[in-house]
Protein backbone atom coordinates (compact mmCIF):
# COMPACT_ATOMS: atom_id res chain seq x y z
CA UNK A 1 0.00 0.00 0.00
CA UNK A 2 1.19 3.29 -0.47
CA UNK A 3 0.27 6.78 0.85
CA UNK A 4 1.69 10.18 0.46
CA UNK A 5 2.25 11.69 4.39
CA UNK A 6 1.40 15.18 4.87
CA UNK A 7 5.28 16.08 4.22
CA UNK A 8 4.87 14.58 0.57
CA UNK A 9 6.79 12.00 1.20
CA UNK A 10 5.65 8.75 -0.78
CA UNK A 11 6.15 5.88 1.40
CA UNK A 12 4.85 2.05 0.90
CA UNK A 13 3.56 0.34 3.82
CA UNK A 14 4.76 -3.30 4.49
CA UNK A 15 2.52 -4.22 7.22
CA UNK A 16 2.36 -4.01 10.91
CA UNK A 17 5.65 -4.33 13.26
CA UNK A 18 5.75 -7.73 14.62
CA UNK A 19 7.76 -9.06 17.41
CA UNK A 20 8.49 -11.65 19.48
CA UNK A 21 7.53 -11.90 22.75
CA UNK A 22 7.43 -14.44 25.89
CA UNK A 23 3.54 -14.52 25.21
CA UNK A 24 4.07 -15.30 21.23
CA UNK A 25 3.50 -13.00 18.33
CA UNK A 26 2.77 -9.78 18.96
CA UNK A 27 1.02 -8.04 16.29
CA UNK A 28 1.32 -4.03 16.82
CA UNK A 29 -2.23 -2.38 15.53
CA UNK A 30 0.12 1.41 16.27
CA UNK A 31 3.33 1.19 14.33
CA UNK A 32 3.64 0.00 10.42
CA UNK A 33 6.73 -1.53 8.42
CA UNK A 34 7.25 0.75 5.53
CA UNK A 35 9.60 1.89 3.20
CA UNK A 36 10.58 5.50 2.47
CA UNK A 37 13.23 7.02 0.16
CA UNK A 38 14.59 3.64 -0.75
CA UNK A 39 14.85 3.31 3.20
CA UNK A 40 13.07 0.55 5.64
CA UNK A 41 11.94 2.27 8.27
CA UNK A 42 8.75 2.15 10.77
CA UNK A 43 6.01 4.62 11.34
CA UNK A 44 3.28 5.23 13.49
CA UNK A 45 -0.33 5.90 13.30
CA UNK A 46 -0.22 9.30 14.22
CA UNK A 47 2.22 9.98 10.99
CA UNK A 48 -0.52 8.18 8.69
CA UNK A 49 -3.58 10.21 10.23
CA UNK A 50 -3.25 12.78 7.39
CA UNK A 51 -1.73 10.95 4.81
CA UNK A 52 -3.16 10.42 1.44
CA UNK A 53 -4.05 6.81 0.55
CA UNK A 54 -5.51 5.71 -2.76
CA UNK A 55 -9.37 5.36 -3.66
CA UNK A 56 -8.87 1.66 -3.55
CA UNK A 57 -7.34 1.37 -0.10
CA UNK A 58 -9.94 -0.65 1.37
CA UNK A 59 -9.41 -3.64 -1.32
CA UNK A 60 -5.90 -3.08 -0.28
CA UNK A 61 -5.90 -3.17 3.55
CA UNK A 62 -8.41 -6.30 2.70
CA UNK A 63 -5.33 -8.53 0.51
CA UNK A 64 -2.48 -6.80 2.91
CA UNK A 65 -4.10 -8.46 6.22
CA UNK A 66 -4.99 -12.17 3.87
CA UNK A 67 -1.90 -12.14 2.84
CA UNK A 68 -0.25 -10.99 6.41
CA UNK A 69 -2.29 -14.28 8.29
CA UNK A 70 -0.49 -16.41 6.05
CA UNK A 71 3.14 -14.95 6.88
CA UNK A 72 2.04 -14.94 10.36
CA UNK A 73 1.34 -18.31 10.94
CA UNK A 74 4.18 -19.62 9.17
CA UNK A 75 6.68 -17.39 11.14
CA UNK A 76 4.87 -19.08 14.04
CA UNK A 77 5.15 -22.27 13.27
CA UNK A 78 9.33 -21.24 12.10
CA UNK A 79 9.54 -19.78 15.56
CA UNK A 80 8.04 -22.30 17.56
CA UNK A 81 9.58 -25.56 15.18
CA UNK A 82 6.28 -26.93 14.01
CA UNK A 83 6.93 -27.14 10.46
CA UNK A 84 4.77 -26.27 7.37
Amino acid sequence: MKAVLSTDDEVEIIGPVIKKTNEGLFISRREFDAVMNGEAVRISMDELENAKFPDDIEDQIQRAFDDSLTQIKQAWNKLNNLGE
